[in-house]
C-alpha cells in the first residue's frame, strides 16, 4: 500500500503533486484542509474499517518532523498556526485511527453522518459470555493462574468482530442508504468496546504481576 494521498491533489502555494495531503515537499509549505479531508486521508490511508499500522506510522513519523512548530517558528503567522493545528491534528487522528472501537465510530459518522453517533447495546448472550470471562479474569488475578486461555478466547472473539466490521463498512461504503446495517455496525462496535476493555483488564493484570 503506498503513502500517496489517494485522490492526488496539488500543493496550495507551488501546484506541485503532494505525496502528503498536509505538506508539500517541493516548497515545504504546509497545506490548508480540504472539505473531503478526513484522518484516513492525512494520512494517505484508504477509507475503511481494516488499517495497515505500518502506512499510518511511517505517515505520522514523516508529518510530525515536517511539520514539527519548532521548523516554523520565523514562518508566517499562517504557517506557524497551521504548524500547531495539523501537529495536534496527526497525534489526534492516529490515536483514533489505532483504536479499532474509536475509528469505527469515527468511519461510521463520515458515511452516514445522520445516524453513526447512536450505538446499539449488544445482544444478551454477548454480555453474559463478556461477564463470564470477566469473573474467569478476576479469578485468575487472584489466584495468579495463567491467563492465555481467556486471552486467546478474547482475541479470537475481537477478530471475528473486526472481520465482519470490515465486511459491513465495505457494503456500507457502496450502499449508504441502508439503516439495517447501520444497526448491525452499532451492535458489532458495543461488542468491540466491551472486548477491548476485557483486553484492557487483561493488560493491567499483567503489568500488577
Amino acid at each position: 500500500m503506498k503513502l500517496d494521498h489517494p485522490s492526488a491533489q496539488q500543493c496550495h502555494s507551488c501546484a506541485a503533486h503532494l505525496k502528503h495531503r498536509l505538506y508539500c515537499d517541493s516548497c515545504e509549505k504546509i497545506q490548508q484542509l480540504g472539505k473531503g479531508d478526513d484522518y484516513f486521508t492525512i494520512f494517505g490511508h484508504p477509507r475503511q474499517f481494516l488499517l495497515d499500522p505500518e502506512v499510518i506510522e511511517a505517515a505520522f513519523e514523516n508529518l510530525v518532523m515536517a511539520l514539527h512548530p519548532d521548523f516554523y517558528a520565523n514562518a508566517e503567522p499562517v504557517q506557524q498556526s497551521l504548524s500547531l493545528e495539523h501537529t495536534a491534528l496527526l497525534h489526534e487522528a492516529k490515536g483514533a485511527l489505532f483504536n479499532p472501537y474509536l475509528r469505527g465510530r469515527y468511519l461510521l459518522s463520515l458515511l452516514v453522518p445522520e445516524l453513526g453517533a447512536s450505538l446499539v447495546k449488544p445482544p444478551q448472550a454477548f454480555l453474559i459470555q463478556t461477564f463470564e470471562w470477566q469473573e474467569t479474569l478476576d479469578h485468575a488475578h487472584a489466584k495468579g493462574s495463567n491467563l492465555k486461555g481467556v486471552a486467546d478466547q478474547i482475541q479470537a472473539q475481537k477478530t471475528d468482530i473486526e472481520l465482519s466490521l470490515q465486511d459491513q463498512f465495505q457494503q456500507l461504503e457502496t450502499y449508504a442508504d441502508q439503516p439495517e446495517l447501520v444497526v448491525e455496525i452499532g451492535v458489532n462496535l458495543g461488542k468491540l468496546k466491551f472486548i477491548l476493555n476485557l483486553q484492557q483488564r487483561i493488560n493491567d493484570i499483567k503489568k500488577s504481576r
